[in-house]
């Protein structure tokens, strides 16, 4: 993990901006979370990060994500978009792994009665709280390099990618709208484009 990156760090590279493009793949994301379900921290932890390796949910989806939203007889959860205009949100439908869905149904059960899917249940939960519950998850770990739950959006976004699945299914599945957003997530694993380049000059 990340060894490209400090390859480029030693040859003068800049750090920060480095490692704020680093993402896992798929193998990576499975230790991570497994990693991430053992550990000590708040109970909803490990589930926000299988929906956000699972869904490609931003935070801030996770964050307003109610009961009401997962649709277990369908394998479906709804994200709720957060638009400019203050107040307006969109909303788009994602598939459900089945590891998400056991997730999320056990989840579901400790929330019942309740509004919210993650924190207390009774209101959202703030960007400073998530933050905080991520990097005490990471801190003194292997994973300490991993800067936010954005990392597992790149991660599943680029993974899709280089299995070759439609741009236009990536696009719903992620709430893509302009070509500048695909470009920033089009980042195939380094093997993939090695292996394209080896098919056509060996």
């Amino acid at each position: 993990m990340g060894g490209e990156i400090e390859r480029r760090i030693k040859a003068g590279g800049d750090a920060d901006t480095l490692w704020d493009c680093l993402y896992l793949d798929s193998g990576e994301v499975a230790e991570f979370l497994k990693f991430a379900k053992a550990a000590s921290v708040r109970d909803y932890v490990y589930p926000v990060l299988v929906m956000a390796a699972h869904t490609w949910a931003r935070r801030s989806e996770m964050m307003r994500a109610r009961l009401e939203d997962v649709d277990s007889e369908n394998a479906i959860v709804t994200l709720r978009e957060k638009k400019r205009a203050r107040g307006t949100y969109t909303t788009r439908r994602v598939p459900i792994s089945k590891l998400l869905a056991e997730v999320l149904t056990a989840r579901m059960k400790i929330q019942e009665g309740k509004t919210y899917l993650f924190g207390d249940g009774e209101v959202e939960l703030t960007d400073g709280q998530a933050y905080q519950a991520f990097t005490t998850l990471v801190k003194d770990s292997k994973w300490k390099v991993l800067a936010r739950f954005h990392i597992l959006r790149h991660a599943f976004i680029s993974a899709l990618a280089s299995k070759g699945v439609d741009q236009r299914l990536i696009d719903e599945f992620a709430g893509h709208s302009t070509e500048q957003q695909r470009r920033r997530y089009r980042h195939l694993l380094p093997q993939v484009t090695r292996d394209a380049i080896a098919g056509v000059f060996g």
